[in-house]
């Protein structure tokens, strides 16, 4: 009942990385967490915008993360972690976009030592690319940052 009153109510939802460790230290289950961070996300963004308004500090910034297809790995679901709250499992060749709060965030993939930290300034684009890289022992998980540039073209190769 409370992920569909989430997915149906109009309302604001304050998703800044203090809110999140408040919620997740109440106990609050990450499908919970997870739908109150989309709830405000864009379902798609647009390709090719001319003209943008100018952001205000309260705006919220928009994210894109994708995992570029590779057969290394291709069974396998990569789990995205923001502020230690798991927002998706991206699967190979695929991409998702969400709205965050402006501030630091910290994105990581399976282990806590490959994190990154981006300060989200309001209104801004940002592209983080999910990488499995192959060691000789084991195989690692990381999240890259990339440029605006990259991250278009990298994204319009994958399915939606």
């Amino acid at each position: 009942m409370i992920l569909a009153k989430i997915k149906t109510s109009s309302c604001e939802l304050s998703t800044s990385p203090a809110n999140l460790k408040k919620l997740k230290s109440a106990g609050i289950s990450d499908d919970v967490i997870v739908a109150m961070i989309g709830a405000s996300a864009p379902v798609s963004a647009a390709p090719n915008t001319t003209e943008s308004a100018p952001a205000d500090s309260t705006a919220k910034a928009t994210l894109h993360f994708y995992r570029e297809r590779a057969f290394v790995g291709s069974a396998r679901k990569m789990p995205i972690f923001m502020d230690e709250v798991q927002v998706a499992d991206l699967v190979n060749g695929r991409q998702f976009t969400m709205a965050v709060d402006p501030g630091k965030h910290a994105f990581r993939c399976r282990t806590k030592p490959e994190a990154i930290e981006v300060a989200i300034e309001p209104g801004a684009e940002y592209y983080l690319r999910a990488e499995l890289i192959q060691g000789f022992t084991k195989n690692h998980w990381r999240i890259v940052q990339m440029s605006s540039e990259q991250g278009k073209l990298d994204i319009e190769r994958l399915k939606p």
